[in-house]
C-alpha cells in the first residue's frame, strides 16, 4: 500500500526537506513505485507509491491544483467511481484516467469537511486547505488503512506507519506501560492508543482538522445508528445480499497488477475467493489462493477444533474451477523469526503474535509470484458469516419461547449438544453481570481468568491498578457471552475504533501487497446489521444466510460444515523444533530491567521448561500461544 505522512509547524517555522525525507527513508519499502514531497513554509506533505489502481499509474503524489490552494495526499481506492463522476459533473474524456486521490480533492473542493460521506472504499488522505490555513485529514469507515500522530504545542506530524514518526527526534518514545499491560492480559483495547504513551492512532470513521491554535478529531459515521431493514421474504434478503457482496468483491478487483486471495477452509475466505474466481472466470482471467497448512502432526490440537483444512480447501476450489492453488507450508520460517518481523512491521506488539510465521511464508510467496492484491475475508464473522451470538439471550428476554425452544432443540440436533449447556452458555450465562461474577470471584479468592494464563507481573497490576482499571473501562474480564446480538457484533467489528485495518495494511507494505477484505465493505457492514437476527440462525443453523447464498458458489462440504479451523494449529511442534530461539529471545528480555518489571519470570520458566523436556504433552498449544505473545511483546520492551 502507498503512504502518506506530513508536517505542521504551528509557529510558522518553515519545513525542511531533510526533515521530511527523515520521515520517508525508514518507511521507503512501501513507495516501490516512486516518491514526492511538497512543502511550503510551515506546511509539508510526503508521499510514497504503490500503484494499487490502473488508475494510479497516472498518478503524481502530493497533488495541487492549478491555483495551489488544496494540497493532497492520500492511499486510497475508491469503490464508488462512477457515482462520484456524475455527482461532480465530471467530464467522460476524464474519468478512465483520473487516480481516486483527484476524485477525493475534487470531493473535499465541494462538500468540505462531509466529503467523508460521500466515499467508498479503502482510503485514508490529508489535504492542506490554503485558503482556510489548515490541514484536513480522514480515515475510511473500517478499511485496510492506517494514520498515526503526534501533536506538541509547536507542530503536529502524521505517518502512515510508526516508523514516520519514530525516525524524527522530536517526537518522544516514552513507553505506554498500560497499553502493554492489556496485551498480555488479552484486553483487546482498540481506539487511538498504540504502545507509545504520547504517539495516537487515528481511529477508522475518524476525521480530523488541525490549524495553528486548534485541533479536532471526531468521528463521522456510526455503524450503530444503521436502521433495521425489512423484506418481504427469506428469498429477498438472500438476493439483497449476494448483489452487495459480489459488488463489494467485484470492486476489489480493480487492481494495477495480478490479484490473488488467502484461502482457508471455512466460509469467509472461502466466499470472497469463490465470487473474485466466478467473476474472473468472465474474463478469463484465473485466481490464485494462498494457503496455509500444517508442516507437522496436530496430535495437539484442542479439542473441537482441527487445524488441517486441506480437504476444504481443495473441495472449494475444485467447486470453482478457477483457482489454483499454493498451499503454504511456511517451511522457512519459524514462529521467532515471525515474531521479530512482526515487531519490524509494527513497531510494538499485539496479541496474535504467534500467526506472524505462516503470514510472512504467505505474503512472500504471494509477491514472488508478483500478485499486488491479495483479497481476504478476516471480517466475516461479525458480517456475512455472523453465527448469532446472543440471539437465545435475546429471545428470552423478549419472551419469545416458542423460536427459542425451536432454537434450543434445533442447537442439540444439528451439533449434538447438551441442553444443559446450551441453557447455560447461551442463556443464563450472559445474562449475569460482571460485577456479580467478580463478587463470586473474590469470595471464592479466586483469580480472575486472564490471570490464569497471564505472565503480567502482580506487582505491576498493583502499581497500574490494572484490575480496577478493566472495570472502569467496561472490559469483561470473565469473558461471558454477549446479551444481544448487536452488542456481539460490535464486539468483533469495533466500529469507529477499530485498529486492525492499520495493522494488515502494515502488512501488505512489507510485501508490496495491498490487502482487501470485503467482507469489511461499509455496505456490507450495514447490510449484514440491518437485517433480522432471524436470518442468521434457523432451527439450530447457524451462519444460515451465508451457508444459503453460496449454494451454487461452494461445495456443500463446505457450507454445512460445522467444525472450526485453527490457525498455526502446528504451533507447538514449531516451537519446539526451534527451542533454542526461544531461549535466545528470553535471555534477550532477562536482559532488559524493564522488561522483567512486567513479567512473571517463573511462570515463562515454567513454560520454557515443558518445552525444554522434548515431551509434546508438557505444554499445550494455549500455552504456546501465550509464549508467543510474551515473547513478542518482552522484545519490544527491550527496546526501552
Amino acid at each position: 500500500m502507498s503512504a502518506i505522512c506530513g508536517i505542521f509547524n504551528f509557529k510558522g517555522k518553515p519545513v525542511q526537506l531533510e526533515t521530511l525525507k527523515n520521515m520517508m527513508t525508514p518507511m521507503s519499502y512501501w513507495g516501490p513505485d516512486g516518491s514526492g514531497t511538497w512543502i511550503k513554509n510551515s506546511v509539508g506533505l510526503g508521499h510514497l507509491m504503490l500503484y494499487n489502481t490502473p488508475e494510479a499509474l497516472h498518478e503524481t503524489l502530493p497533488f495541487k491544483d492549478h491555483n495551489e490552494n488544496y494540497i493532497i495526499t492520500s492511499n486510497a481506492r475508491i469503490d464508488n467511481r462512477n457515482e462520484l463522476f456524475e455527482t461532480l459533473n465530471i467530464p467522460h474524456s476524464e474519468q478512465k484516467k483520473m487516480p481516486d486521490s483527484i476524485l477525493i480533492l475534487k470531493a473535499y473542493q465541494k462538500w468540505g469537511e462531509d466529503c467523508p460521506d460521500h466515499l467508498l472504499g479503502d482510503w485514508v488522505f490529508a489535504v492542506w486547505d490554503k485558503l482556510k490555513q489548515k490541514i484536513f485529514i480522514a480515515r475510511d469507515h473500517q478499511g485496510n488503512t492506517g494514520l498515526y500522530y503526534f501533536r506538541s504545542d509547536r507542530f503536529f506530524v502524521f505517518s502512515s506507519c510508526l516508523k514516520g514518526l519514530l525516525a524524527l527526534p522530536e517526537v518522544p518514545q516514552q513507553l505506554n506501560e498500560i497499553r502493554i499491560a492489556q496485551i498480555l492480559a488479552c484486553w483487546p483495547v482498540h481506539g487511538d492508543p498504540t504502545a507509545y504513551k504520547d504517539i495516537l492512532r487515528l481511529p477508522p470513521a475518524h476525521a480530523m482538522r488541525i490549524t495553528a491554535d486548534k485541533f479536532d478529531v471526531w468521528q463521522y459515521w456510526y455503524l450503530e445508528n444503521t436502521p433495521i431493514l425489512r423484506l418481504n421474504s427469506d428469498q429477498e434478503y438472500l438476493e439483497a445480499f449476494l448483489e452487495i457482496y459480489t459488488e463489494a468483491v467485484r470492486c476489489r478487483l480493480r487492481s494495477a497488477r495480478p490479484v490473488g486471495a488467502m484461502l482457508s477452509g471455512g466460509l469467509d475466505s472461502g466466499s470472497v475467493a469463490a465470487l473474485a474466481a466466478r467473476e474472473m472466470k468472465k474474463k478469463g482471467q484465473r485466481l490464485p489462493v494462498f494457503s496455509s497448512v500444517p508442516l507437522y502432526d496436530l496430535t495437539n490440537t484442542p479439542a473441537g477444533r482441527f487445524g488441517d483444512e486441506t480437504p476444504y480447501i481443495k473441495a472449494t476450489a475444485q467447486y470453482s474451477g478457477n483457482m489454483d492453488l499454493n498451499f503454504i507450508r511456511a517451511e522457512n520460517t519459524t514462529p521467532m523469526q515471525g515474531i521479530r518481523r512482526s515487531l519490524n512491521l509494527h513497531d510494538e506488539p499485539g496479541h496474535a503474535m504467534g500467526n506472524y510465521f505462516w503470514i510472512i511464508a504467505l505474503f512472500e510467496e504471494a509477491r514472488q509470484q508478483g500478485i499486488g492484491t491479495i483479497l481476504e475475508g478476516q471480517g466475516g464473522n461479525a458480517t456475512v458469516s455472523w453465527a448469532g451470538f446472543g440471539y437465545l439471550a435475546q429471545l428470552t428476554r423478549a419472551g419469545q419461547w416458542d423460536t427459542l425452544w425451536k432454537e434450543i432443540m434445533g442447537q442439540r440436533k444439528l451439533h449434538h449438544r447438551f441442553l444443559l449447556r446450551i441453557i447455560w452458555g447461551q442463556i443464563v450465562r450472559p445474562n449475569i453481570p460482571p460485577a456479580m461474577i467478580k463478587k463470586l470471584y473474590e469470595f471464592q479468592s479466586k483469580k480472575l481468568p486472564w490471570e490464569n494464563f497471564s505472565a503480567l507481573n502482580q506487582n505491576l497490576v498493583e502499581q497500574l491498578n490494572f484490575k480496577q482499571l478493566m472495570f472502569s473501562n467496561q472490559h469483561d474480564p470473565f469473558y461471558g457471552g454477549k446479551t444481544n446480538t448487536r452488542a456481539g457484533r460490535y464486539a468483533t467489528i469495533k466500529p469507529g475504533r477499530a485498529f486492525t485495518g492499520s495493522k494488515k495494511g502494515e502488512i501488505g507494505a512489507g510485501f508490496g501487497v495491498d490487502i482487501r477484505d470485503a467482507t469489511l465493505d461499509k455496505r456490507i457492514i450495514e447490510f449484514c446489521l440491518s437485517i433480522p437476527d432471524a436470518q442468521y440462525m434457523r432451527n439450530g443453523e447457524n451462519r444460515f444466510l451465508i451457508r444459503r447464498a453460496m449454494q451454487g458458489i461452494m461445495p456443500s462440504k463446505v457450507l454445512f460444515n460445522h467444525q472450526k479451523g485453527l490457525q498455526a494449529a502446528d504451533l507447538v511442534p514449531r516451537i519446539m523444533k526451534n527451542f533454542n530461539e526461544i531461549t535466545s529471545a528470553f535471555e534477550e528480555i532477562l536482559q532488559s530491567e524493564i522488561a522483567k518489571q512486567f513479567f512473571e519470570i517463573k511462570k515463562i520458566k515454567n513454560i520454557i521448561g515443558g518445552l525444554q523436556s522434548q515431551k509434546e504433552c508438557a505444554i499445550s498449544y494455549s500455552e504456546c500461544v501465550n509464549l508467543t505473545r510474551w515473547m513478542g511483546s518482552g522484545l519490544f520492551l527491550t527496546k526501552f
